[in-house]
Parts: structure tokens; C-alpha cells; sequence
């Protein structure tokens, strides 16, 4: 109650009626379309945004009406489920009350989340459906786990990547994670051959009418944009890869040659302007992942060029300070299964920050993780050090 209050205040201290931008004006569009019966209507290549976040607005639009206040206040309710979320997840990760408490009530209050829930962006809804996944699946047994349950979790996951693309990448990851480091890498191999195959199975059933739809309207089999690589150059730091111009900010390949042209080009002409860009500036590339990845760690959730002193006072004292405490818990429990788990998903997001536009909001579905691991960090050592005893078993 106290996350959807406060989410609802805020949005209400900022204006219901604040003019929509970027991602969140598109997914409105889209959204509002379905619920007229329109279509979901995409103009370009190929389809540049994963329905999942319109089709979820569009169906309370279809009932309540389609309107920026609507689709705030079903984005609040969204939102507001992390807060619950998070602390049943983390009484059943570690088993302890209070720093499960801890972990809710400071999701509840969470800067970064309030600020996101002025927005309908994908991110709403993304990081309540990943950690109840996470729920569910983090620590199954393979000798116990019911075909039931991979198929429920396939079904999960595809609802998930129709939301945001990155998580049907993360499907190779958690592969990999079955085989490899679940147990002994050939212990149990037909059960695991099971569990992928029908993981992937009822993953693709959930995903294919997507597909199909892209291949009618682009005649391409894939979910999203893959093919103009602009997106690489994208970094949201000072200078990235331009040709001919160098100028600051977030720029791609889009912003560099002019929209109007960029329209008019060709896939086929954006992979050689790429390739050409990437032969001359070839030696920026470690300096470009490092700006990236410092971009992606940062603690204020706003763009360098918006944010102020106050934003990255906020940042610091709801993010910053949990550092030292969740990279700590990490290497005291580097042996453990699950957090070597959480490890390999953390991995995962900073490949994608990599290989993508290099932005804080990649990091926000990690970011409940591990201020969870944080408070389980800091119980621990008020246990340890100061003789305190607030753990509770349950």
C-alpha cells in the first residue's frame, strides 16, 4: 500500500497531464490503437518495440478508456507490486524477516523506481513478472523439478521476452546455466535435455504469434529490430562513434546522418555506413564499453545532461551506499548456488549493456536483487559484529 501511494502522490506532484516522451509516447500509441481496434500498427524495416507493455495498457484501455492518466495509474499498480514481491522472494532466497522487511520497504520508497513510474515504460511491468520467475525457479531441483513447472516457467518467460527483447536473450544464459553449473555438468544430462526442450518449446509457442506477425508486415522470422547495428554505437556518454560529425550526447547512426536520410537508406546501406565506422574507429571500442558500463553502474537513474546535484545526491543514498555491502555479500557467498546464480544474470545484463545503448535502465531489473543481497549483507554482519541477533527464522 505504502509503494502505491507513494507512486500515485508522485505522479500527481509532477502532473498527470506531463506531456509524453519517447519510448513511453510510443507504447501509448500502440497501445491506444489495439484498444480501438486499429491494430498494432508499426511503420518502418521492422518492428522496433516488444508488444507486451501495449497490449498490457491496451487491455485496461479497452475497459477504462485510452488516456496518459490511465496508463500512468496501471503503470503505478505495476510498480507498486515490486515492493511485495521483492520481500516474498527474499523471505524464501535467505529465510530471514528482517532483511526481507528491509528490502520491501526500501523497493517501496526506491528513487529510481518512483522516478520510472512517471513513465509507461516496459520496465513497469518487466521487474514484478522477473522476480516472481526468480520466485519460482531459482532454486528448483533437477531430480524434483515437474514438467508442470517448465512449462509454466516457459510460458513466464515468453510473456517476459514479449515485453522486453533482452530477456529472450537471457534464455541462452539460463541454457547454459542448466548445464553447466547446475549440479555436475553431466550429471542428470536427460532430464536437463527434458527441462530445455520443453522450456524452449512452450517459450517459442508463446512467442511465435509475434513472429508471425512480423514476418506478414516485414517478411522477417525474428522478434525485433536486429539488422542496422545503430544501436551499438549508442552510448549515452559524452562522445561516441561519429562519422563525419563528433558531438556529444546519445548519438547513433540515426542522429548522425539526419532522420530524414536515415529513412530513406537501405538495411543493406546502414550495415556498410556501420562497418565503415567500425574499421576507422576500431581502437575506441575499449574505451566505448568502459563508458558504457560506467553509464550502466551509475547511481542516478537520469541522463547526464538532465540530472543535477540533487539527483545524484538521491541516487547516491538510495543506490551508492548499498555497493560495498552487495559486491561483500557476493564474495561471502561466491560458493553458494544462488548467488552464483544472481552472478551469472548480473553477467548477462552487463553483456547486454555491452552490445547495446549502455544505459542505467538495463540495470533496474537487477536492481531489487541486489539491494536484497545488500540487507542480508548488513543483518549479517550486525549479527556478527555488533552481537546483534536480528535474524528470525521462518
Amino acid at each position: 500500500m505504502l509503494s502505491l501511494i507513494l507512486r500515485l502522490a508522485y505522479n500527481n506532484y509532477l502532473g498527470w497531464d506531463r506531456r509524453l516522451i519517447g519510448d513511453e509516447q510510443r507504447y501509448y500509441e500502440l497501445a491506444k490503437s489495439v484498444a480501438e481496434g486499429k491494430g498494432y500498427i508499426e511503420h518502418g524495416h521492422v518492428s522496433t518495440q516488444m508488444p507486451g507493455a501495449s497490449l498490457i495498457l491496451a487491455l485496461f484501455f479497452v475497459f477504462l478508456g485510452a488516456s496518459p492518466v490511465i496508463g500512468k495509474v496501471v503503470v503505478s499498480l505495476a510498480s507498486a507490486t515490486m515492493a511485495p514481491l521483492i520481500f516474498i522472494f527474499a523471505m524464501r532466497f535467505q529465510k530471514q524477516v528482517f532483511p526481507a522487511l528491509l528490502t520491501g520497504l526500501w523497493i517501496a520508497i526506491y528513487p529510481y523506481f518512483l522516478h520510472e513510474t512517471t513513465m509507461m515504460d516496459s520496465e513497469n511491468f518487466f521487474i514484478p513478472l522477473i522476480i516472481i520467475f526468480f520466485f519460482y525457479f531459482f532454486d528448483l531441483k533437477i531430480k524434483k523439478i515437474k514438467s508442470s513447472q517448465v512449462i509454466w516457467g516457459g510460458i513466464l518467460w515468453g510473456v517476459l521476452s514479449l515485453i522486453r527483447p533482452n530477456a529472450y536473450y537471457l534464455t541462452i544464459f539460463l541454457i547454459i546455466w542448466l548445464f553447466v553449473f547446475q549440479d555436475k555438468p553431466g550429471q542428470y544430462w536427460q532430464k536437463k535435455l527434458k527441462i530445455t526442450a520443453i522450456f524452449l518449446i512452450t517459450f517459442s509457442f508463446v512467442l511465435s504469434p509475434w513472429i508471425i506477425h512480423n514476418h506478414i508486415h516485414f517478411k522477417k522470422f525474428i522478434p525485433t529490430n536486429t539488422d542496422a547495428m545503430e544501436i551499438l554505437l549508442a552510448s549515452h556518454n559524452e562522445v561516441t562513434f561519429t562519422d563525419p560529425v563528433v558531438a556529444g550526447n546519445y548519438l547513433g547512426l540515426y542522429e548522425v546522418i539526419g532522420s530524414e536520410k536515415y529513412d530513406r537508406m537501405s538495411e543493406q546501406q546502414r550495415k556498410i555506413y556501420f562497418l565503415n565506422i567500425m574499421k576507422k574507429y576500431w581502437l575506441k571500442i575499449p574505451w566505448l564499453v568502459t563508458q558504457k558500463l560506467k553509464w550502466f553502474w551509475h547511481y542516478s537513474p537520469k541522463h547526464p545532461y538532465h540530472r543535477n546535484l540533487k539527483d545524484d545526491l538521491i541516487g547516491l543514498f538510495s543506490y551508492g551506499i548499498f555497493v560495498p555491502f552487495f559486491i561483500w555479500g557476493f564474495w561471502q557467498n561466491r560458493r553458494d548456488k544462488k548467488y552464483q546464480l544472481l552472478l551469472w544474470i548480473i553477467l548477462y545484463f552487463n553483456l547486454v549493456t555491452i552490445a547495446t545503448y549502455g544505459c542505467t535502465r538495463l540495470r533496474l531489473p537487477l536492481d531489487p536483487l541486489l539491494i536484497m543481497v545488500a540487507f542480508i549483507t548488513i543483518t549479517e554482519l550486525l549479527r556478527n559484529k555488533l552481537k546483534i541477533n536480528p535474524k528470525v527464522k521462518v
